[in-house]
């Protein structure tokens, strides 16, 4: 323990990622059909950690609190304003009732048991899972003209209780919104979700995860050059004559730099993508398909998108998908 303690005090960075480290091998155990997750990992392991002793600056803290929080409005805050509609103004009592009556449940139990206002602050944050909460408590702790020892003493007390009750606070939400509050309401959570994925969807198929639609539009072939008629003309021109795209080029086992006006030469091998029939089209025009993938590289992946555009809000995803024309969806 020594020695831990004394490589923690030389080199305290070390502490942050033995504990994320950490976490996310224990929040990734499976238990039944639940899991802790990284975030509730890490909070563990900091917390055992944090029994060695690992020394961390003012600055540094408050330097991550505000990023902590900037990172929280910056994803939050749109989604908040864009959602305020008369629907959700109907449904502000519901979030007012339960804060009011958090903040008055944790405000007896510490009375009644008498807990510091440390350990307070970190089982309010931790039941609520809302980790602002410990930046804030934080703050107010060193405005109420506390010794610095008592201070710290607070500090590590929210951290604690923090990490402790964030984890019953999730499992207790998990447990209760995947299966009391579904039988309370009348309502089979997977038929409504099924419901819900078909009409954002608008396709009506039932994919499980990771599965997708084997025949879409676009296709890609690869074809070596060999027309007399193809030899000479330029990307550009294949491309406008044939509404297809040209997306690598390779001569031998050398990638081609693609751009409008690269000539086409006997012998090169270029992968087209569009429409089946447009791809066909030009293929036989260019020469003959070829099974060299060779010097190709051409693969798909999956992004992730946020969308900022208005004219796509309330849309579906198939409705979305159609405002895009077949000469934006190359390559994607």
């Amino acid at each position: 323990m020594e020695l831990l303690h004394t490589f923690f005090q030389k080199i305290p960075m070390a502490a942050l990622f033995v504990a994320v480290a950490i976490g996310y091998w224990v929040g990734n155990i499976k238990i039944g059909k639940y899991q802790l997750g990284g975030v509730a990992g890490t909070l563990l392991a900091a917390v055992i950690i944090g029994q060695v002793g690992v020394p961390v600056d003012p600055v540094v803290k408050s330097m991550m609190f505000a990023l902590f929080i900037y990172a929280t409005g910056y994803v939050s805050g749109p989604q908040f304003f864009a959602s305020l509609n008369r629907k959700t103004v109907s449904q502000l009592h519901l979030a007012l009732i339960s804060a009011m009556a958090v903040f008055a449940f944790i405000f007896v139990v510490v009375k009644v048991i008498g807990f510091d206002k440390g350990t307070a602050a970190g089982l309010l944050a931790g039941a609520i899972t809302v980790s602002a909460s410990i930046g804030t408590s934080g703050e107010a702790l060193h405005r109420l003209g506390l010794a610095a020892d008592r201070v710290k003493e607070l500090e590590a007390n929210i951290g604690v209780t923090y990490a402790i009750t964030y984890l019953f606070g999730m499992l207790t939400v998990m447990f209760f919104a995947s299966r009391v509050a579904p039988r309370l309401l009348g309502i089979d959570l997977k038929r409504e979700a099924q419901k819900l994925e078909s009409a954002l969807g608008g396709t009506g198929t039932k994919l499980a995860p990771g599965q997708f639609e084997a025949f879409g539009a676009l296709r890609v072939r690869v074809y070596e050059v060999a027309a007399d008629e193809a030899v000479g003309m330029t990307v550009s021109d294949l491309e406008a004559r044939f509404d297809v795209r040209v997306e690598r080029a390779a001569d031998i086992e050398h990638r081609i730099n693609v751009t409008p006006d690269l000539t086409l030469q006997s012998g090169y091998r270029l992968a087209l993508q569009g429409e089946l029939g447009d791809v066909f089209q030009a293929g036989n025009f260019v020469g003959q398909e070829t099974p060299n993938l060779s010097a190709m590289g051409f693969i798909n992946e999956e992004r992730g998108v946020v969308v900022t555009r208005k004219e796509l809000r309330g849309k579906t995803l198939a409705q979305t998908k159609e405002t895009l024309d077949l000469k934006h969806r190359y390559g994607v």
